[in-house]
């Protein structure tokens, strides 16, 4: 009875301190999961009817990211940190991608870049309710993994992986369609240090963090 009493009083404690919880939540705070399709140019195959093929990624992740304002405040810097896992299409499963990324990225919001704006109109119309539509630059650095799965001739499955520094240059379209999320469009190219690249396209729908 004791051990039952005691996690009512705990559920009780939490469930009142829940608005100080979340009180320490910074603002400009946002998670996005996110769909990609990458494209690997480096690398060829033999298909079955003789021509060359090349290896092709879908997969999907999600990133923590915080939103802050620049100086002229209308075009604010967000810091990303994003996972990202890929299958091979077309082929096999055997052969998997993942990336690691730390990105910053550089809004433009053409709706408000020529307003000056003050401390209270910027909490309104950029904290409060974004602007319909912005496009954003970014730069990124990482690591890729690459994971393959060999079949032996005992059958026995051996999983070999590969890794190597990365950076990527992006470059995509935001569409803020509710004030506390958008929808994300946006292009990619990694290059790793043996100047191999990939190109991508990324799907995200970014959620903002409520500062309760």
């Amino acid at each position: 009875m004791k051990k039952y009493c005691l996690m009512v009083f705990m559920f009780l404690l939490i469930l009142g301190n829940t608005q100080k919880l979340f009180s320490f939540i910074p603002e400009g705070l946002y998670i996005t999961p996110k769909f990609i399709f990458s494209h690997d140019g480096n690398h060829t195959y033999i298909k079955d009817d003789g021509n060359r093929g090349y290896f092709n990624y879908l997969g999907g992740g999600f990133s923590l990211g915080y939103s802050i304002p620049t100086i002229n405040k209308s075009s604010p810097v967000r810091f990303e940190f994003e996972y990202m896992g890929r299958n091979v299409i077309g082929m096999t499963n055997d052969i998997a991608m993942h990336t690691l990324l730390g990105s910053v990225y550089f809004d433009i919001n053409f709706f408000l870049i020529k307003e000056e704006l003050t401390d209270e109109s910027y909490r309104q119309t950029l904290l409060n309710k974004y602007p319909p539509f912005t496009i954003y630059l970014g730069l990124s650095v990482g690591t890729r993994i690459n994971d393959y799965l060999i079949n032996k001739e005992n059958k026995i499955e051996n999983r070999f992986s590969k890794s190597t520094i990365v950076f990527g240059f992006s470059g995509g379209m935001a569409f803020n369609v509710l004030p506390y999320m958008s929808i994300d469009l946006g292009y990619r190219y990694l290059l790793d240090t043996k100047i191999d690249g990939y190109h991508e396209v990324l799907l995200g729908i970014r959620f903002k963090v409520p500062k309760l």
